[in-house]
């Protein structure tokens, strides 16, 4: 289940403004402990767990989708394209 694409991927813009896409937990886990600037935040906090978890098969990736989102917001990260449904 965690390893699982999602179906449709997030698409953000970086702090340095490249863009950067994420389709699953896998490159969330990875966007999130590389990519994201100052790395703080509840938010932030709760999407590098939901990931983990995603990973052991102890969170779904829906769940662990949105709170990746948040954590986007949270640090200020521009989301480019994203469907809300899913």
């Amino acid at each position: 289940m965690g390893r699982q694409a999602w179906a449709t991927p997030v698409h953000f813009e970086t702090s340095d403004g490249y863009p950067y896409t994420v389709s699953g937990p896998v490159e969330a886990l990875e966007a999130l402990v590389s990519i994201f600037p100052d790395k703080f935040g509840s938010r932030y906090e709760e999407a590098v767990a939901a990931c983990r978890a995603a990973l052991e098969d102890e969170a779904s990736t829906g769940s662990t989708r949105r709170k990746f989102l948040s954590s986007l917001e949270e640090n200020g990260l521009p989301v480019l394209h994203v469907e809300i449904n899913n």
